[in-house]
């Protein structure tokens, strides 16, 4: 009986204890829930985070092909504003002498058939 006065308390003591204990490792199950959640967010984030990054160093890489590509554009539209120039004065020749082909292949042909018949060989 003695005895029984003295483990009952105890017991009693026990089952709060361990009850409380349920309680905190429900607590902590709830908590470690959350902090995996959280980590999920900070690590789908940072994925976010790298791929914005890798997107602007890509753009800056078109961009800097693309300021070169309108340098070689500019230059070679200068350069084909020089040609310009000289195919039109080329092309002006050209015009005048289309004018004179029918008059020269005239007197081409008047010459072929005037020292045609003296050009046999006997």
């Amino acid at each position: 009986e003695n005895i029984a006065k003295t483990v009952q308390p105890k017991r009693h003591h026990l089952q709060k204890m361990e009850a409380d204990l349920q309680e905190a490792n429900a607590k902590m199950q709830m908590k470690e829930h959350e902090l995996t959640c959280a980590l999920a967010k900070v690590a789908a984030k940072e994925r976010q985070a790298k791929a914005a990054q890798d997107e602007v160093v890509q753009l800056k890489s078109a961009m800097r092909r693309t300021e070169k590509r309108l340098e070689g554009a500019k230059k070679l539209a200068a350069s084909l504003h020089d040609d310009e120039v000289r195919w039109k004065a080329q092309t002006d020749e050209l015009n005048s002498a289309i004018d004179s082909v029918p008059g020269t292949a005239f007197v081409a042909a008047a010459c072929i058939s005037y020292s045609g018949p003296f050009s046999h060989a006997c």
